[in-house]
């Protein structure tokens, strides 16, 4: 309930009673001073409560997000080592990058990154060491044939047919070099029917 101080002064009052007037009005504006500060109190305190709640909403909220990009990197880094584990390179290397946007210092996806580019970089190197290795074997192979392909036109069928045999020892099945061979088989075939008569 708000105090009420009175507009004006009783007229019976002495000079003692006055002072204690004087003294209970002063008292009255204090206390009416007070009231006022503590509905303010109250009301910031209301307003503080309020905000504190909010807050504390917005921390949770803050702690769970933080929880699931936690989780989300941990399923990304065991996702990744398993392609890692299994030569699935390009799998491995986006799902390390994908940690490494929600943590672009984390230690495990940049070891594992510098892991795939090693070994992309070997198996790079070991593919064109196959490829220069079999480029070598085409070229001796395909070699072995021309020398066949010329015994062939100088008659010397059984020295074709062994350099063409060689050239597919080397080089593994050709349609070209089968056709020969059998051309150089039929020529001998016919040469040893031809003696035997």
């Amino acid at each position: 309930e708000e105090l009420k101080v009175p507009n004006s002064l009783p007229e019976h009052l002495n000079e003692e009673d006055l002072l204690k007037y004087g003294k209970n009005l002063a008292e009255l504006e204090e206390l009416k001073t007070l009231e006022v500060q503590f509905s303010k109190t109250s009301n910031d305190l209301e307003e503080t409560k309020s905000k504190l709640s909010i807050l504390e909403r917005e921390i949770r909220t803050a702690r769970e997000l933080e929880e699931k990009r936690k989780q989300k990197i941990e399923e990304l880094l065991l996702k990744g080592k398993e392609a890692f584990s299994e030569n699935r390179l390009e799998e491995a290397l986006d799902d390390y990058l994908h940690v490494l946007e929600e943590d672009h210092k984390n230690p495990r996806a940049v070891h594992y990154i510098q892991e795939i580019k090693n070994r992309i970089r070997d198996q790079e190197a070991e593919k064109k060491r196959k490829d220069e290795e079999a480029r070598k074997i085409a070229q001796e192979a395909r070699e072995c044939f021309e020398m066949g392909k010329k015994y062939y036109r100088e008659n010397n069928f059984e020295k074709a047919l062994e350099s063409i045999n060689l050239a597919l020892s080397v080089g593994g099945k050709n349609s070209e070099f089968l056709e020969y061979k059998e051309k150089c088989e039929l020529r001998i075939h016919e040469i040893e029917e031809n003696l035997n008569r």
